[in-house]
């Protein structure tokens, strides 16, 4: 979750202080991403979920601004809040769904889509040409384009200087014969990133 979430942001976005962006989805993934654009000085730091415990953590995460997917038209809301739209919208969910409403919430001439999720294998992302014409980049990511011999060294760098938090992420620990229970609080939210500790009888 770290190399993906933060990679996008350091290695794919690249924005720089007190440029907007928005992180839709906010699972582990989508976490990091908001503390990654919470280290390089954006504002406002926009999460986006059907969730509100996830966007709750997103808050504790950075996030300056919380919009429910659910109860509200997440590209209008955004809108609301940068009318111009997003230096860069972050898509962390895996929906083609919200990698439309990302792309539509990038600001013209110059504003960025990062796509970041997986989507299920056979689905198909329509975009309207007109998105291109308007001066929008859709940029793709490999789990973040990290370099491991130099991008991990940051993030541990990060860590160790307390400027990335994992606490937040690091809470949901089972056992070896609780795997599938894991799974099942992942499917259901009530887990972040679920840690399987080996040690554990």
């Amino acid at each position: 979750a770290i190399p993906t979430g933060i990679g996008a942001i350091f290695n794919v976005a690249k924005p720089k202080a007190n440029q907007s962006i928005a992180v839709f989805g906010i699972g582990g993934v989508g976490l990091c991403a908001v503390a990654g654009a919470k280290i390089a000085g954006c504002s406002p730091i926009i999460a986006v979920d059907i969730k509100k415990e996830k966007l709750d953590l997103a808050g504790k995460m950075g996030a300056s601004h919380c919009i429910n997917a659910s109860s509200n038209d997440p590209v209008e809301e955004i809108h609301k809040i940068c009318t111009n739209g997003l230096d860069f919208a972050v898509e962390c969910s895996g929906l083609t769904k919200v990698m439309q409403q990302a792309i539509l919430s990038a600001r013209n001439q110059g504003g960025s889509a990062v796509i970041v999720g997986n989507a299920p294998f056979g689905e198909k992302l329509v975009i309207d040409p007109k998105q291109f014409n308007l001066g929008k980049s859709i940029l793709g990511t490999w789990g973040g384009d990290n370099n491991p011999d130099i991008d991990f060294l940051k993030y541990i760098e990060l860590v160790s200087s307390g400027k990335l938090n994992l606490e937040i992420m690091t809470q949901d620990i089972y056992k070896l014969d609780e795997v599938n229970d894991s799974i099942d609080d992942l499917e259901k939210s009530k887990a972040i990133r679920p840690l399987i500790d080996m040690g554990l009888k």
